[in-house]
């Protein structure tokens, strides 16, 4: 595994606050962005964590839950909301 950047202990990183001042971040974003889109026209920024961890380090350790509706609607067996909440 070859990783670029610097460690990923920064304020920035350490603190979930922190990530506002992650996005086009020079030492700590890789600054990338889309073409430009046909039908938006204009890119679109693609946050990319330059660091020891990659985007790992720029995530502000938050996580995004699914509704319980959803996991029910699946009628997968063992993934019913009250099996994964």
């Amino acid at each position: 595994l070859i990783e670029a950047g610097p460690a990923g202990d920064s304020l920035e990183i350490s603190v979930p606050a922190g990530i506002s001042k992650l996005f086009r971040h020079p030492v700590l974003d890789w600054g990338l962005s889309t073409r430009t889109q046909e039908k938006l026209g204009r890119e679109i920024y693609l946050a990319r964590g330059r660091a020891l961890g990659g985007s790992s380090c720029t995530n502000a350790t938050l996580y995004f839950r699914g509704s319980p509706a959803d996991y029910d609607s699946w009628g997968i067996d063992g993934w019913r909301a009250d099996d994964v909440l």
